[in-house]
This record gives C-alpha cells, structure tokens and sequence, in this order.
C-alpha cells in the first residue's frame, strides 16, 4: 500500500526526467555521482520531490536553499559530510586555491552546489537512497516501477545517461570527474570515450573536456594517499 501523500507516478517521473543536482551548468568542472544519499523515510522522499516542485523545478539546486526546505534542521545541520569534503579538495586544488581542513570545510559548506558558485554536482540516478546495498522504496509505495532497483533502473537509466551526454555537449564543460568505479560502464557511455587506467582511476579525453572514472571517496582504496585528492584536481586543471 503507498504510504499517504507519497508522490505519484506522474510526480516522480517529473522528478526523474527535470532534476539532475547542485550547482551552474556553467562550471568548468562537473562532479558526476552515482546517487544523492538519503531516502530514508517516504516522508522524506515526499519533501525532496515536492519542494522542487515549489521551487520552480529547476535541472540544478541551490544545495543549501533546498535542504533548508527540505529538513526540519536545515543545511546547516550537517556537520560531516565525507563525499562533499572530497569533492571540495578536488575543486580548490583545481581552482589554485589553497586546501586544508579548514579550507575544505569552509568550501562544502559554503560554495560548493551552490547557485552562482561556479560548482556542479550531478547524480546519475534521480532518487536518494541510503546506500547502493538498500533499496527501501516498496515499504513507502507499491509503485511497480518502484519495487526493485532493476526495475527502477529500467525506467529511467537509458533517458538519464541520454540527457546528461546533452548536457555535457550544450555546456562543455573543462572536466568532469564520475565518482564511483564501479559503474564506469555508464560513465564511459555519457562520456561517449573509452577510459585508460591511470594508476587509481581511468582518464578520457572527448574534445576539449577531460573526463576521469576515480572511486567513490568513501571506497578504501589500497595506495590512496592523503594528497590523492589534490592531486587530481591539480592534473585536471593542467590539463584544462
């Protein structure tokens, strides 16, 4: 039975086909994950759908103004936050800017996904989900589509992938770091490139954009080093 005022079919799809992340389109790096984290209650899942539509809809979030709206505590409740910390190492040591714990810190919090941040966060799948192992969506809804990953990935994947490489071509973007090797298949289809291994992730290159596949930051990793990160950025902007 769906839980009540879970959105409906038609909401989620809007969902699926019209939001896509945080940030400008315009920033000369992109970020490109696997899905947001979340998604733990169906009146969660609810807020997030039904505050981007109040919102106006839009492909990319104010990261900071939407979680505002979206939980009772707003973004300033999130004290930790692993993946966004990695992404602000990559993003300053890209920038030229100077990182350290603090830095970091203050760059996720206050930059990065934001509107007008010169930043972009994208996620390949439209749904939240507490991790890539739980799939809680038959206890809020008996949506068929919605009863299994596979069915879920089969509705929306294939338009996904197709609108991001659209994405990718109307904006042009320097660089465009997947995190998440284990779905480098899929990064390779929106990059429309074959990747080389390079050490702890793969490189591509599609005309004037260099694309990288690394792990999730999260992932452990045998030979990651502390300036790993920094290290990536720093390439990526060379090679700009």
């Amino acid at each position: 039975m769906t839980t009540l005022n879970f959105p409906t079919a038609e909401e989620i799809d809007g969902f699926a086909t019209g939001f896509y992340g945080y940030g400008d389109f315009e920033a000369p790096l992109w970020f490109i994950g696997m899905e947001e984290g979340g998604g733990n209650s169906a009146r969660e899942v609810t807020n997030r759908i039904h505050v981007w539509q109040q919102r106006g809809c839009a492909p990319l979030e104010d990261v900071a103004e939407y979680h505002d709206a979206v939980f009772e505590n707003g973004f300033n409740s999130i004290t930790k936050q692993n993946t966004w910390s990695a992404l602000s190492r990559i993003q300053l040591a890209y920038n030229s800017d100077p990182v350290s714990g603090m830095s970091v810190r203050n760059h996720w919090q206050q930059q990065l996904g934001r509107r007008g941040s010169a930043t972009c966060i994208m996620e390949l799948n439209p749904l939240p989900s507490p991790s890539i192992t739980t799939w809680k969506y038959p206890d809020f809804t008996d949506l068929p589509f919605l009863a299994s990953r596979i069915a879920y990935n089969a509705r929306y994947r294939a338009d996904r992938i197709a609108s991001i490489k659209d994405m990718l071509a109307q904006h042009e973007p320097k660089a465009v770091i997947f995190y998440g090797k284990k779905y480098e298949r899929f990064w390779a289809e929106i990059a429309g490139a074959t990747f080389e291994t390079e050490n702890l992730h793969s490189r591509a290159v599609k005309g004037d954009t260099t694309f990288v596949s690394m792990h999730h930051p999260n992932a452990r990793v045998r030979g990651k080093t502390s300036n790993y990160l920094e290290n990536l950025g720093s390439m990526l902007r060379d090679a700009s």
